[in-house]
């Protein structure tokens, strides 16, 4: 049902046989090189709520001066020319120009209510914009901690699953040496498989935390210059927008250094096995000498 699904999202033809090709285990190493400033800093200037209330600032803006020149005179300037036929006038054309002034006085006594209705929505502005600052930063660092976590939770998965496999490995050299039973072989392979979907399952979580902190900074997945373009460019230019978000950093001494503990705990885990298998043989041959 799985394989049938995800054909429909890859818009094959049904019955089409594909096949999947596992990506190689990278080390998990932070794909966010941005210091925590930066990101903050970015998330203000991308996110569209608050170019939304800047927007609403300007038009505030603009509505006060319209106020103000609601205060002046109206002047209205005509000319023309007429002309009539009627033969008793002494001219029968002539030309009329002229001004005329006028003014609302009732919008003398509107304009202070209505520079405080601006006022106030200025106010109401100004606190929208400062609470939705607070909001953006604080979905910033809980993206970014949850990103950390689940760097972690990787972290352990793939070390798990690394033990898991050895331990798998050492039990069926005993088991091709008639040291132990069948049902520790099919226990342990059990055991790796659990293990691997742990581990699969912290990869997509971490993909998971990234696009969240992609969307908290306001970063667009798509390239910014999208346009009625053939499929094939279009799929070059984002697997180049793609691989450009998902630039690696460097590997730090700090995870050499975990990683070489990783090893020495690796190491002392399999003498520790060792050791538990001697036991377990020595106490079913116990068990089998009369």
């Amino acid at each position: 049902m799985s394989r049938i699904e995800l054909g429909e999202l890859m818009n094959l033809e049904p019955g089409e046989p594909y096949e999947l090709v596992m990506p190689k285990r990278m080390p998990p190493v932070s794909k966010v090189l941005e210091s925590l400033d930066t990101l903050e800093s970015q998330a203000l200037m991308n996110r569209p709520e608050l170019r939304k209330v800047d927007y609403q600032k300007r038009i505030n803006a603009k509505e006060t001066k319209a106020a103000m020149l609601e205060l002046l005179p109206n002047l209205n300037v005509y000319l023309g020319g007429s002309y009539d036929s009627n033969g008793f006038l002494f001219h029968n054309n002539w030309l009329n120009y002229g001004a005329k002034v006028s003014w609302n006085l009732l919008n003398v006594f509107r304009h202070p209510v209505r520079l405080q209705v601006i006022d106030a929505q200025d106010e109401v502005l100004n606190a929208q914009s400062l609470a939705l600052t607070m909001t953006i930063m604080t979905q910033v660092h809980v993206a970014v901690a949850q990103y950390e976590a689940a760097l972690e939770d990787v972290k352990i998965a793939r070390r798990y699953y690394n033990t898991q496999m050895k331990i798998a490995g050492h039990v069926n050299q005993s088991w091709s040496l008639n040291r132990l039973s069948e049902h520790l072989v099919i226990r342990e392979k059990v055991q790796g498989l659990v293990a691997e979907l742990r581990y699969e399952m912290s990869l997509a979580k971490s993909e998971m935390a990234y696009a969240n902190l992609l969307a908290a900074i306001g970063k667009d997945p798509f390239p910014v210059n999208l346009s009625d373009e053939e499929v094939g460019a279009l799929a070059q230019g984002l697997q180049q927008r793609w691989e450009y978000l998902g630039q690696h950093a460097m590997v730090s001494q700090l995870e050499e250094v975990e990683q070489v503990s990783e090893q020495k705990q690796e190491q002392e885990q399999e003498q520790e096995q060792e050791q538990e298998h001697k036991q377990e043989h020595e106490q079913e041959e116990g068990g089998d000498a009369p």
